[in-house]
């Protein structure tokens, strides 16, 4: 199948002649020289050094200040941003921390893995009490992870509940959510009554309690890496499994926040995309967004739209040696005019991902491509949007060994200078 010329533009120019150093590569490779290969994959990385737009606000110093950038950074009531790194910090069980528009950086909590839990994925949450809200995969007093509060001021944290494998759900992934009733909502990759998942409630000083219970089975899903997502009218959640449905390859599925009402609104499949790598986010023309991190058209990933009833659409296909990327992961954010931004973890015209904008009819804007090297590379996560830049992080940085990655921000397209974290506008 032939498919259709790819609708994109190029925020700047390419760092590095892609086709040109691919043939060179190639060529070294026919003459039997590997040696001019590494030099020329060094001199490649060497020459891609970011220019303004974006810019490198701090470098993670392993362990100190943790490792293992989860889903992205969300803004404080403060003007800071805070997020959490799963692995390593002082204790060794990942770090909380806090980073300003101008890059400085503190580490505000380093989690004792033997008391409190350890391995923080997901994105933290701004609370209505002015509290940092987040979940620990591991640990917690039954070893299956607990949700945890946090002062963005000090660092002061209180371990609230710890999860129950077969009555709640085990290792939560994704990030939570606060509901307009001011109850927060996610989901656990493992555990339940069927140990592929849960989909729960929680309040402060309550239980858990299971929304639904992810069977594997039927066509239902199982394993849900991601958190849900409040639909408009605050009265239910929706969300994406990595496994169950049609191909094994996840579902999006809509539950009630009372627990009433669970339905399976679509299996991922080739022509949609495969593996959902993102939560959705809602939009304010009603419809939610994702990306998928495999299948569709091209291969190799998808952004889609979904409608409250459950149609599916693609945006965009992405393709393999494209400019633009493959493989997007993490939420998208929401930017003015219907505009989408995202990042994807490889291709590019260095092969180290890029930041992507995605324009409502569909045009493709590259707007940076990471490259192998001490500004850091293979992006995850969310990219919060405020000042007039969107700020990320990085799960790398270095070559020929990688350490841990870096904050980063990069003007965004459209005129502005609003604050969100990626939420409906």
């Amino acid at each position: 199948m032939r498919l259709p010329q790819a609708k994109y533009k190029r925020s700047g120019g390419t760092m590095f002649g892609r086709d040109l150093f691919r043939r060179a590569v190639a060529a070294c490779i026919d003459v039997g020289r590997p040696l001019l290969v590494v030099a020329l994959l060094q001199a490649g990385a060497a020459q891609a050094a970011p220019k303004e737009p974006f810019e490198l606000l701090h470098q993670f110093d392993a362990p100190t200040d943790g490792r293992g950038a989860a889903e992205g950074l969300v803004l404080g009531p403060d003007g800071r941003f805070y997020a959490v790194n799963a692995l390593e910090g002082a204790l060794g069980g990942g770090t909380a921390y806090a980073v300003d528009k101008h890059g400085v950086f503190t580490v505000l909590h380093a989690f004792n893995p033997w008391i409190e839990g350890s391995e923080a994925h997901g994105r933290l949450v701004s609370a209505s009490d002015g509290s940092l809200y987040g979940v620990l995969s591991g640990g917690g007093a039954h070893g299956c992870g607990s949700i945890f509060r946090m002062s963005p001021s000090d660092g002061a944290t209180e371990i609230l509940h710890s999860f129950v494998r077969g009555a709640e759900g085990c290792k939560p992934l994704g990030g939570i959510v606060q509901g307009p009733d001011g109850v927060f909502y996610g989901t656990t990759s493992e555990g339940g009554a069927y140990q592929w998942g849960t989909v729960f409630r929680w309040a402060p000083g309550q239980r858990a309690r299971v929304l639904h219970h992810f069977t594997h089975s039927d066509g239902d899903g199982g394993y849900p890496l991601r958190g849900v997502t409040m639909s408009a009218d605050g009265l239910a959640v929706y969300g994406v499994t990595y496994r169950g449905g049609a191909q094994d390859s996840g579902v999006i599925f809509k539950v009630g926040t009372d627990g009433t009402d669970y339905s399976v609104l679509r299996s991922f499949d080739d022509k949609i995309g495969l593996s959902a790598s993102g939560e959705l986010v809602l939009a304010k023309d009603g419809n939610f967004y994702g990306p998928t991190a495999r299948g569709g058209a091209g291969h190799y990933g998808t952004i889609y739209r979904l409608t409250p009833a459950g149609d599916v659409s693609v945006m965009h296909s992405f393709v393999s040696f494209s400019d633009v990327g493959q493989n997007p992961a993490g939420r998208l954010t929401l930017g003015e005019h219907g505009m989408l931004y995202g990042t994807t973890t490889y291709g590019g015209a260095n092969a180290q991902g890029t930041i992507f904008a995605l324009s409502r009819d569909g045009v493709m804007t590259v707007m940076h491509s990471f490259a192998a090297d001490e500004f850091g590379f293979n992006a995850g996560g969310n990219l919060a949007r405020a000042h007039g830049y969107l700020y990320g992080v990085t799960g790398n940085r270095g070559w020929p060994l990688p350490t841990a990655g870096t904050v980063f921000r990069i003007r965004k397209l459209e005129p502005g200078n609003e604050a969100t974290s990626g939420g409906a506008l």
